[in-house]
């Protein structure tokens, strides 16, 4: 079978949920063209949803030199980083990501979100004023 066909079909298997599947179908499709970047990707992808983050790092170590002026690639990575909290590789990784596409708005809200002091985006948010808590009460959120 081609690659993008084994690209297509993990594809749907990860959109079913059915992520193990979809892995199997995503090596397959590396293994047929190692020099895809996008094939490293989409696996990194289903490897992040599955929650394994040291997995897809290592999808896209290979994807980064096939495609070094993607900017998916280093925005994948830096959310990637970001879970592994190696929030300053992520914030780096990001900032490749504008370098080569200085308009993208979500790589400048993904920035924003790693830059330093703002690590606190991970904690739930705790209501720190009567007027919050109310809000919150009324919406039923607490």
């Amino acid at each position: 079978m081609h690659p993008l066909a084994w690209e297509r079909k993990g594809f749907t298997l990860a959109a079913l949920g059915r992520h193990e599947e979809a892995l199997r179908a995503y090596e397959r499709a590396c293994t047929l063209a190692p020099s895809e970047s996008m094939l490293w990707v989409e696996k990194a992808r289903v490897f992040l949803a599955c929650n394994h983050p040291e997995e897809a790092l290592a999808c896209l170590e290979i994807a980064g030199p096939l495609a070094p002026v993607d900017a998916r690639v280093w925005m994948l990575k830096g959310e990637v980083l970001f879970r592994l909290d190696r929030e300053e590789e992520a914030l780096h990784s990001v900032e490749k990501a504008l370098q080569i596409e200085p308009n993208d708005p979500a790589a400048w809200i993904q920035k924003d979100s790693y830059s330093p002091g703002r690590s606190d985006l991970r904690k739930p948010f705790t209501p720190s004023s009567e007027r919050q808590r109310s809000n919150l009460q009324m919406f039923g959120m607490v």
